[in-house]
């Protein structure tokens, strides 16, 4: 069993069907973009940094991370520690440290004007240049407790837009290619895969 399956695994078995399913979809998110951009297989720890992109909250208080209003200055502060915090933790597991890099990275954006580094373009991780595009597919497409999902129409053109600024103008080509259909599939899936864990009673 790979890392990757093992950390899916965890994450089943811990019934958190709301996160499971989030990463299962953004993590078939990123291996379609990689596809489509014709790549020699997904970029190095790109899976596992699909999985563990947000493992460096632990190290962010509660009080931060389950505040119902909006973060003051030093809260944000503190917040955007996590992913330096998360490549930590990465990093020293042997099998994870591929993974660094797009952990740190992953809320970079293309203009420099992300975090924690500020840096831009080709400076940024392609394995994080591809995360960025599909978490942002992934949060447009999920149902969110305060909103439902978004079409596939209106995720190609929230990406479009962000294009060279958000996001790495070749990735976020390479997204646009990838059809409707595959998308849906992938919702669909991630809808089974939590009604699996937590299944509705009738």
């Amino acid at each position: 069993m790979s890392v990757a399956d093992e950390l899916f695994a965890l994450f089943r078995e811990a019934g958190d069907s709301a996160y499971y399913g989030e990463v299962v979809s953004t993590t078939e998110h990123c291996l379609q973009a990689a596809h489509f951009a014709a790549l020699e297989g997904a970029p190095p720890g790109l899976v596992a940094a699909a999985l563990l992109h947000d493992i460096g909250k632990i190290g962010v208080p509660d009080r931060i991370l389950l505040k119902p209003g909006s973060l003051s200055e030093d809260e944000w502060v503190e917040m955007r520690k996590h992913p330096e915090i998360g490549s930590w933790i990465v990093s020293g597991v042997e099998s994870l440290k591929r993974a660094a890099d797009i952990v740190i990275s992953h809320h970079e954006r293309f203009d420099g004007k992300g975090y924690p580094a500020a840096v831009s373009g080709q400076r940024i991780p392609l394995g994080a240049r591809v995360f960025a595009v599909a978490d942002c597919l992934d949060a447009i497409l999920s149902d969110r407790p305060y909103r439902g999902g978004q079409t596939s129409e209106h995720a190609r053109e929230e990406i479009a837009r962000h294009a060279g600024s958000q996001f790495d103008p070749e990735v976020t080509r390479c997204f646009l290619k990838i059809p409707n259909s595959v998308w849906e599939d992938i919702r669909e899936k991630t809808l089974a895969t939590q009604q699996a864990i937590h299944p509705v009673s009738l």
